[in-house]
C-alpha cells in the first residue's frame, strides 16, 4: 500500500505485483495493478488481465492472507492452490 496524492488529498492505493517461474526456473514479471482497495473486485479483475494476456498452467499462487484474493483465485486460477 503507497499513499498517492489526488486533487489536493493523500489516498491509499494498492500495488498488486505478480511474478511467476518459468519452466526453465526464471523469475518473471507477470504484471503490475494499482487499485483502491484490494477486494476481491480488483483482484479478479487483476488475475484475469493476466489470464487474457495467456498466462496459464498455473499450479500454485502464494501471497498474502486476503479474503479477497484467495476467492478470486477460486473463480480465476480454478485447480491453482494457495499459499
Amino acid at each position: 500500500v503507497f499513499e498517492t496524492r489526488s486533487v489536493h488529498q493523500i489516498v491509499s492505493r494498492s500495488v498488486a505485483l505478480a511474478s511467476g517461474i518459468t519452466e526453465d526456473g526464471h523469475r518473471e514479471v507477470l504484471g503490475v495493478m494499482v487499485g483502491d482497495s484490494e477486494t476481491e473486485l480488483f483482484w479478479t479483475e487483476f488475475l484475469r488481465s493476466l489470464r487474457e494476456r495467456g498466462l496459464g498452467g498455473v499450479r500454485r499462487v502464494i501471497g498474502d492472507d486476503q479474503l479477497g484474493l484467495v476467492e478470486a483465485i477460486r473463480k480465476v486460477m480454478v485447480g491453482a492452490s494457495y499459499q
